[in-house]
């Protein structure tokens, strides 16, 4: 098993990049958010528990993080699999490690903080189906209401207001951000420029993926 690790800022696309590449190349997603959705609605034994502590308002533990990530990568032993959301600090990094993940490499999505504010502001949620839009990049053909549920208004959710956008930039600058130094020391972390269109961007993505594979076999 190799493991590829996604990571940049919030609005980065991540999350967007990640789904390309499940679908298009053979790989594994690991989204920690995903995993622990997973867990809480099959009410497993640790989904009761991550459920009990965010119930209080608390963040979930290192140490479940781990186990949870430690249980998938065991769902899926003899594929490649690319990690979105973890790790998140240096502290997970080392976790990781300690499991004897063997890494192949880190795909860093770099975006410029102001480019990163406009996109996050701009974002527009159908509380109904879920759908994104933003509002100048894929607005709804109508303002304000989805294209699918059109009696629907959009709303801009709380994380994607200006002040709370600078507050996790602030949390990413201190605790993730530290995570990239870890692995260039390692000669494991390549950049790609996270600007512009989102399938230009997945074909810079998938190259590294795709040469990485190439030295591997």
């Amino acid at each position: 098993m190799k493991v590829w690790i996604l990571i940049g800022p919030p609005g980065a696309g991540k999350g967007t990049q990640g789904d390309l590449l499940k679908e298009r190349l053979p790989i594994h997603k690991l989204s920690t958010g995903d995993v622990l959705r997973k867990h809480i609605e099959a009410e497993t034994t640790l989904g009761r528990q991550v459920k009990s502590i965010m119930a209080e308002g608390k963040l979930v533990s290192d140490e479940i993080l781990l186990a949870l990530v430690a249980a998938e990568l065991a769902e899926v032993q003899g594929q490649d699999v690319l990690l979105d959301g973890y790790p998140r600090t240096v502290a997970q990094a080392d976790a990781l490690e300690g499991l004897g993940v063997s890494v192949a490499q880190v795909i860093y999505l770099a975006v410029d903080e102001s480019a990163l504010v406009r996109r996050l502001t701009g974002r527009r949620l159908c509380p109904s189906c879920k759908r994104i839009y933003h509002i100048e990049a894929s607005p709804p053909q109508l303002a304000g209401h989805c294209d699918y549920c059109v009696d629907t208004a959009l709303i801009q959710r709380e994380d994607d207001q200006e002040e709370r956008i600078w507050t996790r930039l602030a949390i990413y600058e201190k605790e993730t951000a530290p995570v990239l130094a870890y692995y260039r020391v390692k000669g494991l972390c390549q950049e790609v420029k996270a600007e512009g269109e989102v399938e230009n961007i997945y074909a810079k993505v998938a190259s590294i993926f795709l040469q990485e594979q190439s030295v591997i076999k």
